[in-house]
């Protein structure tokens, strides 16, 4: 999900024998970064093929990807990625993430281990130069420190004293620490301290936080303000600049405690909602009965779905069902509860990023972003909104990462550019709000 930018080259040449053939590639680089790669050496024209592998680990299983396109050097005999278009393969037009966004899942290639990439040269079918790259989840300057009192909370930050600006990050419904795992790193190397917040493990997870919900239901938001009392006692820590990063169900707490607390300085939401959602979970009994978020130890009114059972069962009947369906279906039936679970987001008058996808099969993102822009509009509150018509539910990563999702209607180029839009707004969000210290001292 991250990205990092990595000045990285990766060097090609032809088969030609005059030319010596060279192929340079650093042994590891950081999870997310751009590859940039150029193609020296080969003659005018020279039509050739670029083969990208890579392995990727997760809860024990390892998965195979692959793509391929092919090419033609221009006059000095060069191909750069960056400005050249494949003449055909698993994506088109000029596109340096586009070998790896366009992966998709093949047999476990021979001699590609778990966490790397290997890109191959062909010219007419024959494989001319080779390297593997290894893929490290983090940057190695970057401490990771588990935060007492929190079950399962990691502070992400670069060594030094100088106090850092704050960001806490909050994922979505797959709950557990794996966003934060991903996203702290990242961030933290860009000169923030980022305080990843598991608020709820759902039980068929693996992982075990004891003291977190596994429900996602009632979830308190308001525990943000002890997140905000433990960052004043840290000297290290600056609490007069935080921001909230949140993606989906993280981003609707994210939005809910924008409208809450006026001391967050900068919030971006991912995917997030203008109203709050039915809760839901394995202690849930029907519908219809518990939030999904709490304040001071009630719940907040909410939107409940229409038909989402039904939905999941026939998910798990292998129909080609989307859970967008059940939301709309929802505030389509009960607009007086709209109305009240309505997030006045417009209360908060801190910088504030919104972006949706609009072939979103999760929930309606881009709707429901556009409403948080209207709202906060009216009163003349400044809010960047991101929408993107053709890409889905996963706006939030590195745009290098495979795409590949053939079951959906979101267009996995589209995606893979919102992801790397998005991650660059959020930046500038940051940067101008929260003034990192990329250089900690």
């Amino acid at each position: 999900m991250t990205i990092r930018h990595l000045s990285l080259a990766v060097l090609f040449a032809a088969a030609a024998p005059a030319v010596g053939q060279t192929l340079a590639m650093p042994p590891t680089i950081i999870a997310g970064a751009a590859i940039p790669v150029v193609v020296t050496g080969l003659q005018p024209q020279q039509a050739v093929s670029l083969l990208a592998e890579r392995v990727t680990a997760d809860g024990g299983s390892s998965t195979g990807y692959r793509a391929e396109a092919n090419y033609l050097a221009d006059g000095p005999g060069q191909i750069d990625l960056a400005s050249a278009a494949p003449t055909s393969g698993d994506y088109s037009g000029i596109d340096p993430a586009g070998l790896f966004w366009s992966m998709h899942p093949t047999k476990l290639p021979d001699g590609v281990a778990a966490g790397t990439v290997r890109v191959t040269l062909r010219v007419a079918d024959r494989p001319v130069a080779t390297a593997t790259t290894r893929i490290v989840s983090t940057d190695p300057r970057v401490h990771a420190e588990p935060v007492a009192g929190f079950a399962g909370a990691m502070l992400y930050h670069l060594p030094g004293t100088a106090p850092l600006p704050v960001v806490i990050a909050l994922g979505g419904s797959e709950g557990g620490s794996s966003f934060g795992r991903e996203f702290g790193p990242w961030l933290a190397a860009r000169g923030y301290a980022v305080f990843a917040m598991p608020y709820y493990v759902p039980d068929w997870s693996n992982e075990k936080l004891p003291g977190l919900p596994v429900d996602f239901a009632d979830i308190p938001v308001d525990r943000l303000a002890a997140v905000r009392a433990w960052i004043a006692t840290q000297p290290g820590l600056d609490a007069t600049r935080i921001g909230l990063y949140g993606v989906s169900k993280g981003g609707e707490f994210a939005i809910i405690a924008a409208s809450r607390f006026p001391w967050l300085k900068a919030v971006a939401a991912v995917v997030p909602s203008d109203v709050v959602w039915e809760g839901w979970g394995p202690n849930v009994s029907s519908d219809d009965t518990q939030s999904s978020f709490a304040w001071a130890g009630k719940p907040l009114p909410f939107v409940p779905y229409r038909g989402m059972r039904e939905t999941i069962a026939a998910l798990y009947r292998g129909e080609q069902r989307t859970l967008r369906t059940p939301h709309l279906a929802g505030r389509t039936a009960n607009p007086e509860r709209v109305v009240a679970a309505r997030i006045p987001i417009e209360t908060y008058a801190g910088a504030l990023l919104v972006a949706g996808g609009g072939k979103d099969e999760t929930w309606p993102s881009s709707e429901m972003v556009q409403n948080i822009g209207a709202s906060r509009t009216k009163v003349g509150r400044a809010t960047t909104v991101l929408t993107f018509p053709d890409a889905g539910h996963g706006l939030s990563g590195s745009g290098w990462d495979p795409q590949n999702y053939p079951n959906l209607a979101a267009s996995p180029a589209a995606t893979a550019h919102a992801q790397i839009a998005v991650q660059k707004a959020a930046l500038e969000l940051f940067a101008t709000a929260l003034h990192p210290s990329p250089d900690r001292k």
